[in-house]
């Protein structure tokens, strides 16, 4: 099953809506001892987990998920670049891999699927590269 391994540090940036990594993350994809590590660096800014504002009432940008989001959005920021991460080299790998991190991070499977519904839905406009 996929992991993260070490604790998520952030450094809020903008009040309520963008934080930096302080420490890097690392996530082994597929089976315990794969090798297939993503790392998200060090100073790597994200806004958590991306929803409209009526949502925030309901749901905290930074839950179980909170890994998975950062993780989520050092994917589609490396696509938008142009150079995909090899274990998540389209969009819907790495929605995929979103789903399945939440799950290595303990988020219900109805919150995850919910989630990854919501990233399938209207996560595409924030993976296509930038020209």
């Amino acid at each position: 099953m996929s992991m993260f391994t070490g604790p998520l540090v952030l450094e809020e940036i903008t009040p309520g809506r963008l934080w930096q990594l302080r420490s890097a993350i690392f996530y082994e994809a597929g089976a315990e001892g794969s090798g297939c590590v993503i790392t998200v660096p060090v100073g790597f800014e994200t806004d958590g987990a991306t929803m409209p504002a009526p949502l925030r009432l309901v749901l905290a940008v930074w839950g179980t998920y909170g890994r998975a989001a950062a993780l989520h959005d050092y994917g589609y920021s490396l696509l938008r670049a142009g150079t995909p991460h090899p274990l998540m080299p389209t969009r819907h790998a790495v929605d995929d891999e979103f789903f399945a991190a939440m799950r290595a991070c303990g988020t219900s499977l109805w919150l995850a699927r919910l989630m990854w519904a919501a990233v399938r839905l209207f996560g595409a406009s924030d993976a296509r590269p930038q020209s």
